[in-house]
């Protein structure tokens, strides 16, 4: 599918899916994968995800958003992805 035709959502998950192909070398990753008890995400590899997402989404994640349950998949992932470009960025000054 063209990017040009993906919803928002659909190219948060491509990114953080491709991303995490990159990383790990397991192109057969499905969004749905629980990636902690398969140790897809390790503790390196959470770290350099979450600079991913504040780097390529330009969302800075919020300390009480890193649970567990918000890294268990791909989709889970991008609905915290999509979820924090909702909310309205304030600024600090």
């Amino acid at each position: 599918m063209s990017e040009f035709k993906m919803s928002p959502f659909q190219l948060i998950k491509k990114k953080i899916r491709g991303f995490l192909t990159k990383v790990t070398g397991d192109a057969s990753l499905r969004d749905d994968a629980d990636l902690l008890s398969t140790s897809v995400l390790d503790s390196l590899t959470m770290m350099d995800l979450i600079v991913f997402i504040e780097i390529e989404f330009g969302q800075r994640i919020a300390i009480g958003d890193l649970r567990p349950e918000q890294f268990q998949s791909i989709d889970a992932i991008a609905n915290l992805v999509d979820r924090m470009s909702q909310i309205p960025k304030t600024k600090v000054g």
